[in-house]
């Protein structure tokens, strides 16, 4: 694997998913990246990213038709989506850049959804109480729903990239001269 900082930010060709606005270290950690080199990382921890980290190198043309199947879906251009940031809160980001087009949505969603306890609802973040999760979400605005269905999409479309055997990695994501940056030499600690 490549031993320098690889830019995420500002590639020119990349599919990436990043946690960030942790308010304990590591304050930033990746989730998935695919670079248009073939190497693509992942976390096993995919909502919350951080180490363990693995890798490996599935060659140019998956990442090169991905990107140009989301090209020709549509999604660098203007899809009027709803963000789910919550200032203050940790997020995750989807970096897609092909060719000098660019999306980037955040949403805190995922990581307020995962223990089960609270909502990410169009304008707050509840907790569940005695509704039903699902029932709620079918209440939401059509362009709220519209926003977490294309977060699905790309959230299958980095299952699909990930193969079922890898090679662990060390690194970690960083920022390097205001970008993102997986860095091979920066150190997480992995969870056990």
């Amino acid at each position: 694997m490549n031993n320098a900082p690889r830019g995420i930010s500002r590639a020119e060709n990349v599919l990436a998913l990043l946690a960030y606005g942790s308010s304990s270290p590591p304050f930033a950690r990746l989730m998935f990246a695919a670079f248009d080199d073939g190497t693509i990382i992942w976390a096993r921890n995919r909502i919350s990213g951080g180490a363990p980290y693995f890798t490996a190198n599935l060659g140019c043309g998956p990442l090169a038709r991905v990107l140009d199947r989301l090209e020709s879906d549509g999604l660098f251009s203007d899809l009027h989506l709803v963000g789910g940031a919550v200032p203050g809160s940790e997020c995750s980001c989807f970096v897609v850049h092909k060719d000098g087009n660019s999306f980037e949505f955040e949403s805190c969603h995922e990581q307020f959804e995962e223990s089960g306890v609270c909502l990410a609802e169009h304008d707050a973040i509840t907790p569940v109480g005695n509704r039903q999760r699902f029932d709620v979400l079918a209440r939401q605005p059509h362009g709220y729903i519209f926003s977490r269905m294309i977060w699905l999409e790309l959230r299958r479309i980095i299952e699909s990239l990930i193969p079922d055997t890898g090679h662990r990695c060390d690194g970690g994501l960083e920022m390097l001269g205001g970008e993102f940056c997986w860095s091979p030499h920066k150190q997480e600690n992995a969870e056990p």
